[in-house]
């Protein structure tokens, strides 16, 4: 029996369901810059993204003053939306984490947040309990966004795991393929409503809750 030796996840929407307020954010963000009211399809497509991305989906024309200025004025009102909210880490999530930690299984968080965003998640949702600080990537600006797999492929490099030996949870169509082609071992998809991330071929459509009850058989590789 082969026991995975490495577990990546993906952060926003993934271990934090912020689908909601981040959709919301960057709704207001568009009309606010474009003066036009963005379809909820686009909002969605943007999902996985980085931010520079996302920000020349709403003016294509921004230099990098504009993209920073858009992307600073998005992460004010999401960072609100969050606190308002009352947002914690999904269900079940930080057992599951914990779970996998005593069985010696790495974890590291492969996410497309900005370095800024990470400053206030890890004090916030005390990540440090459940993830040392190297293991946890963002803010990768200098890397294709996702869908591409360069991310996840810089995380398994970086640290000497195979591919084969890992495993990855995700939840956006973005963060999925990027995921199915850095070719884990197995893809998982975890997410708060089907609307917000619509199942891709090849995943596990499943929760935390059903993740820990099924921890052996998820961890456990072909």
């Amino acid at each position: 029996m082969r026991i995975a030796k490495a577990v990546v996840f993906d952060f926003n929407g993934t271990l934090l369901f912020d689908s909601n307020e981040n959709i919301e954010a960057w709704g207001i963000a568009y009309s606010h810059f474009s003066g036009k009211t963005p379809e909820k399809s686009t909002l969605l497509g943007m999902m996985g993204m980085t931010n520079p991305l996302c920000a020349k989906y709403i003016d294509p024309e921004s230099d990098d003053e504009r993209v920073e200025a858009i992307s600073s004025y998005k992460e004010r009102v999401y960072k609100d939306l969050v606190i308002d909210n009352g947002l914690d880490l999904a269900p079940c999530s930080r057992e599951f984490i914990l779970a996998l930690r005593e069985r010696g299984i790495r974890c590291f968080i492969g996410s497309s947040a900005p370095s800024g965003n990470f400053m206030w998640y890890i004090p916030h949702f005390s990540l440090d309990q459940l993830f040392q600080r190297d293991d946890i990537y963002y803010g990768r600006d200098d890397l294709p966004s996702k869908p591409a797999p360069d991310l996840y492929n810089l995380i398994l490099r970086e640290n000497g795991i195979r591919r084969e030996d890992a495993i990855c949870f995700e939840d956006s169509p973005n963060g999925l393929r990027s995921a199915l082609s850095a070719r884990f071992n197995r893809t998982y998809q975890i997410c708060e409503s089907k609307e917000m991330c619509p199942q891709i071929e090849g995943t596990i459509l499943t929760s935390w809750k059903e993740a820990l009850e099924n921890i052996d058989s998820i961890i456990t590789l072909d």
